[in-house]
């Protein structure tokens, strides 16, 4: 009897839990400002127990959730509240998005693309979408899939950036080889992540080689370690030392300046850990003697984005105030791709007037195969990518010596990378 009775109020304890309180929209609101202030992992815990509190959560609770849980880089548990709220709330918009990122950071491919499958249904076309499905797509060797879906990626950003009038462009300047401090290949560098500071190292040795006729150049600031500093300065790199950034992904446009350098005629942008290559140079070497003002590459088949921030370049003259507009276009929403982004908005309209386009995989209008492509090395190599994550090994090797003398860039370490698709409140 006493056994029964303790059960009973146990029950009665757990049903007086269940009952939603009365002051969930306060918690909901401490939530979020437990995030706004850093605190990511607290703002999880109070929404998992606001979620646990109702019989019925709604969907918004089940989003902000896993908002929070991707956040802070735990992709099972955001899967799992993505699949809570879909068997409770059936397809919503933003479960089928939170799951299809979810997957995608868990690598599993083939739900990404059914979640993609079922985000298109519900939402129609979406050139996001169809980017993350082009990347999944090649994650089960799905290889027409991927071009597919990159393509139609790529038409639909074109076709939603701003028209702008046509653009009279005078005859370009003609290329001088032996002014290499006039062309310029254009970096940006922070933090003491390994990837970037043994890329920037790489870069700026092989560019010798590579591109006889350019010079880097390294906008940085103080928190890249100063021996780096010094070994790129030492590999007769240009160091441009920048204050530190007052707002999230400033530093990703610090690079963007150069167009607005007077003592400068050409340039590429780049991304510190795509190690330059011969196949680039092909391209590159293909579009001076074009007389096009612009270059534009796309390599890869997850290369969906009109743009991409670390593979074009052109000459001067034609683009003004880049840095500035990038930085202002910054909001507190803003992620990752907020470069991309940003060119693709602002300055694809005018660069597609007169650019050449190498596009390897996607075919559309305009757009040219790359030379020598042919002669790539094989698996899965392309322009453009991360050799900290794709050779570590021999990117170790190369750099032996220099990591020695330099003890901040340490070891590479085998790194995952992908910023196409991001969650946000």
């Amino acid at each position: 009897m006493a056994r029964r009775k303790k059960h009973k109020q146990s029950l009665g304890s757990i049903q007086a839990v269940a009952k939603p309180p009365q002051n969930l929209t306060k918690m909901r609101i401490d939530a979020r400002s437990l995030a706004a202030g850093g605190n990511v992992a607290a703002a999880l815990e109070l929404m998992a127990s606001i979620v646990r509190m109702q019989e019925q959560p709604p969907a918004r609770d089940y989003a902000q959730c896993t908002l929070y849980a991707w956040n802070l880089g735990r992709y099972r548990e955001s899967r799992n509240y993505c699949e809570e709220s879909l068997q409770k709330h059936g397809k919503t918009e933003q479960a089928l998005n939170g799951l299809m990122l979810s997957c995608l950071k868990l690598r599993d491919y083939s739900s990404v693309l059914a979640a993609g499958q079922g985000l298109l249904e519900l939402v129609g076309h979406a050139d996001s979408v169809y980017a993350i499905m082009a990347y999944a797509s090649v994650g089960v060797r799905d290889f027409e899939g991927a071009q597919r879906y990159g393509e139609l990626s790529l038409t639909l950003k074109d076709a939603a950036a701003p028209a702008v009038p046509p653009q009279e462009f005078p005859r370009r300047k003609s290329f001088d080889p032996g002014k290499k401090a006039r062309n310029i290949i254009s970096f940006s560098l922070f933090g003491q992540a390994g990837r970037y500071l043994r890329g920037a190292v790489r870069n700026a040795l092989l560019v010798h080689d590579l591109y006889p006729a350019w010079t880097c150049r390294f906008y940085l600031d103080a928190s890249v370690p100063e021996d780096v500093t010094e070994l790129l300065r030492e590999l007769r790199a240009q160091i441009v030392v920048m204050p530190r950034p007052s707002s999230s992904f400033e530093g990703l446009g610090w690079r963007f300046q150069v167009w607005d350098d007077q003592d400068v005629d050409f340039c590429l942008i780049r991304d510190c850990d795509s190690v330059l290559s011969l196949f680039e140079t092909h391209a590159v070497n293909a579009w001076l003697r074009s007389e096009r003002w612009f270059h534009v590459m796309r390599a890869g088949y997850a290369h969906s984005d009109l743009i991409l921030a670390g593979l074009w370049g052109g000459a001067t003259g034609m683009l003004n105030d880049l840095y500035a507009g990038y930085v202002q276009s910054l909001t507190r929403s803003a992620t990752a791709g907020a470069d991309q982004g940003y060119l693709r908005k602002q300055v694809w309209p005018v660069v597609k007037q007169n650019a050449l386009v190498h596009d390897r995989v996607h075919r559309l209008p305009g757009a040219e195969a790359f030379p020598n492509a042919e002669f790539w090395p094989g698996d899965g190599w392309h322009i453009g990518m991360n050799e900290a994550a794709g050779s570590p090994d021999k990117q170790d090797l190369l750099l032996q010596e220099y990591c020695k003398r330099c003890p901040s860039l340490g070891r590479a370490r085998r790194v995952w990378h992908f910023s196409v698709g991001t969650l946000r409140s």
